[in-house]
């Protein structure tokens, strides 16, 4: 660590020019070229890291229901005949952004300390919620359309 009586050296005006002009694009929504392969694969939005918690508690949720999840040495079922329609339906998607998030995802941290079918339960209805809200649920993507269209 620095002693108290440490001082750092001012970073160097043309680095403070470089990420100045860097923060403008990226304050307008735009990716400038020298950062552009920090993009999601395929051109899509990058998944930020509550959404891609949220999706890992729906994927947790699909695990569960489709023979288990370990947890702290304990299988958790759960009991769902169509959890891909639950997921899709709390998550505001459709049933193909289900089956790619279970593909390409791992579930989220469940905790430290032992869960059930029931409080699995509640943290994938309490994560859809958050993603309805703010991920790119048809409903949050339609709202930022509409509001924007406001602002205008």
């Amino acid at each position: 660590g620095f002693a108290l009586h440490e001082t750092l050296e001012p970073a160097p005006a043309e680095l403070l020019s470089v990420l100045g002009n860097l923060a403008g694009y990226l304050a307008v929504g735009k990716v400038p070229l020298p950062i552009e392969d920090a993009r999601a694969d395929g051109g899509g939005h990058a998944i930020g890291t509550s959404e891609g918690r949220d999706i890992g508690f729906a994927v947790a949720y699909l695990q569960a229901a489709n023979g288990g999840i370990e947890h702290n040495g304990r299988l958790i079922v759960v009991t769902d005949p169509h959890p891909t329609k639950t997921v899709a339906t709390e998550y505001d998607v459709n049933a193909r952004t289900v089956r790619g998030w279970r593909a390409k995802n791992q579930p989220a941290f469940l905790g430290v300390n032992d869960i059930d079918e029931k409080i699995l339960t509640s943290l994938m209805r309490k994560a859809a919620e958050r993603y309805r809200v703010g991920g790119a649920s048809h409903g949050a993507i339609a709202r930022r359309a509409n509001e924007r269209a406001e602002d205008n």
